[in-house]
């Protein structure tokens, strides 16, 4: 299935799903990927910039991400939940009171302590592709509004 059909048709299901009828974003400007893993990261950045991102900026530590946040007007979040000795927790904050959307990245399911103190955060399960980064972004713009 293309990244085009499924921005368009978004069939996805359960708590993070985006209803058929909204119009999922198309990415644009300054997008930050947080990523500890760098074939991981280069995986969420090959999938975001067919999502239509042509700025993607990665970080693989907190204190890089958080560089990059003040040096760039970033327009959309895609963070791993853990980067080794450290969780992605005080970027998710500077995201949220800038107003950014953003997304969690993680393996570890919706039980651990970092995504349960953001409950509205969205999460995208690894392994992830194309369809559940598509649904996962869409959705993160979806709750922004």
């Amino acid at each position: 299935e293309r990244i085009a059909d499924v921005l368009r048709h978004n069939h996805g299901t359960g708590k993070n799903a985006q209803s058929k009828t909204e119009s999922p974003p198309v990415l644009d400007g300054d997008i930050l990927v947080v990523e500890d893993n760098m074939f991981i990261a280069l995986e969420a950045e090959e999938i975001l910039g067919e999502l239509g991102a042509t700025s993607i900026h990665v970080a693989n530590t907190v204190a890089e991400a958080l560089d990059i946040i003040k040096e760039h007007d970033i327009a959309f979040g895609f963070l791993d939940v853990n980067l080794g000795g450290e969780t992605s927790a005080s970027i998710a904050k500077a995201l949220q009171k800038a107003g950014k959307p953003f997304v969690f990245a993680t393996g570890y399911g919706d039980d651990s302590a970092l995504v349960k103190s953001f409950p509205d955060a969205t999460i995208v399960s690894k392994p992830f592709d194309n369809g559940s980064v598509s649904r996962g972004v869409s959705t993160a713009f979806s709750k922004r509004n």
